[in-house]
């Protein structure tokens, strides 16, 4: 049987604040799937909770958002925090698995702005690994939205979504609904214009 063909991912991840090289990630969640195709491999998803290395903290208010805010989600995330280090060995290799997996020995992330792919490479470089992501290949999904529709203001497009706001899976899910939206909906207007 023949390997359905995955070179994009969408990633997002919970954090302790919006500093990539101090604050913590708490969750990772990233599915594989293909822009071109609207496939999405849900067999081979990724979402892991991590514990907060002694370097990283919590920025002003983040807390509040967290403790007081999303507890809820947040407890749910944190009773399933592994080291921190472990998280990031098994994301790295999950990662280059999927990069090994594809046609063109390439992936391209994606992610709804600059700083999960920042704060991503800070863990990778802490824990002695380079970023496996080509940054040649780092797509910003609001930018590429906003491109999408001609227009510099991102607005989210409407989606129904998936499962807990703020847990990383969930919102990577939802971010693929907002991405193939905005796509279809792009694609028709060009169909349908004069």
């Amino acid at each position: 049987m023949e390997r359905a063909n995955y070179p994009d991912i969408m990633v997002d991840i919970e954090t302790t604040g919006l500093q990539p090289q101090a604050s913590a990630i708490i969750q990772i969640g990233s599915v594989p799937f293909n822009y071109e195709t609207g496939q999405i491999d849900t067999e081979n998803m990724f979402c892991m909770s991590l514990t907060m290395p002694k370097n990283r903290y919590w920025n002003s208010g983040t807390d509040k958002f967290w403790l007081q805010d999303n507890r809820e989600v947040y407890m749910k995330i944190m009773s399933q925090a592994q080291n921190y280090r472990a998280v990031i060995t098994a994301y790295y290799d999950w990662v280059t698995q999927r990069i090994a997996a594809t046609e063109e020995g390439d992936v391209r992330w994606w992610s709804k702005g600059w700083m999960d792919h920042a704060t991503v490479e800070s863990y990778f470089i802490d824990a002695g690994y380079d970023m496996p992501f080509n940054f040649r290949q780092a797509k910003d999904m609001r930018s590429f939205i906003a491109g999408l529709n001609g227009d510099p203001v991102y607005r989210d497009p409407e989606v129904e979504t998936v499962g807990d706001h703020h847990n990383a899976l969930h919102d990577s899910l939802t971010q693929l609904r907002q991405l193939f939206k905005a796509k279809e909906e792009t694609c028709q207007s060009v169909v349908t214009s004069d």
